[in-house]
């Protein structure tokens, strides 16, 4: 597969070719993937993954994962929150602030735990 996006028309034709749709979603974007010569090709993403690399995630990682990416988003919010003067944008950005926030507290009382 060339590194464009696959699109309907080329997983079609993977699936017309043997490929097999997979029950996991890409690790990267959370899109539908296929299998296909030893590749899991994202229907959304740019280019084929090796398999081996994403069968290697562990619970572990997944965790790592998901709190770098709140804290990630929790950076985009604060930008998006110290411009904006719309009272119902900012309460919108606050309460997915708070959820973020949550999620990594979450993630790090399980961690203390263990």
């Amino acid at each position: 597969m060339s590194s464009e996006k696959l699109g309907m028309g080329g997983a079609t034709e993977l699936l017309r070719k043997g490929g097999t749709l997979l029950r996991e979603p890409c690790p990267k974007c959370g899109s539908v993937q296929l299998r296909y010569e030893n590749q899991n090709i994202c229907m959304s993403c740019e280019g084929p993954s090796d398999v081996e690399k994403n069968e290697s995630l562990s619970f572990s990682n997944i965790v790592l994962n998901t709190r770098n990416l709140a804290l990630k988003k929790i950076g985009e919010i604060l930008k998006q929150l110290s411009g904006e003067v719309d009272i119902k944008k900012q309460t919108q950005h606050v309460e997915l602030l708070l959820k973020y926030l949550e999620v990594i507290h979450k993630i790090d009382e399980s961690s203390i735990r263990k």
